[in-house]
């Protein structure tokens, strides 16, 4: 009988869609799922009670948007912030470009 393997769920808030791309593909495993989305603009955390969550990782600047989409008015800390609200148990990991290139 083998060992059950265990999945990590990581929810991964990066404003520039090609950064969420690059930065899922990189930080990604077979044993680390990583779900990339843009910042919710009023701080809407919706996706909290669909799934339990790991990690939350950050992009610290958070103030741009691609085409089309609408962008956050805050930093990351103000999220990190507003997800510890509301899951005090999960860590938060805040990130630069500089620091994952």
């Amino acid at each position: 009988m083998g060992a059950e393997r265990v999945i990590r769920r990581f929810l991964y808030f990066d404003d520039t869609l090609s950064d969420r791309r690059r930065f899922t593909r990189r930080l990604g495993s077979p044993e680390v799922e990583v779900v990339p989305v843009p910042p919710p603009p009023d701080l809407a955390l919706n996706m909290l009670a669909e799934q339990a969550w790991d990690l939350f990782l950050i992009d610290y600047e958070l103030m741009g948007a691609e085409d089309g989409e609408s962008h956050a008015n805050y930093r990351g800390g103000t999220l990190a912030i507003t997800l510890k609200e509301r899951a005090h148990d999960v860590p938060v990991v805040l990130l630069t470009r500089q620091g994952l290139d």
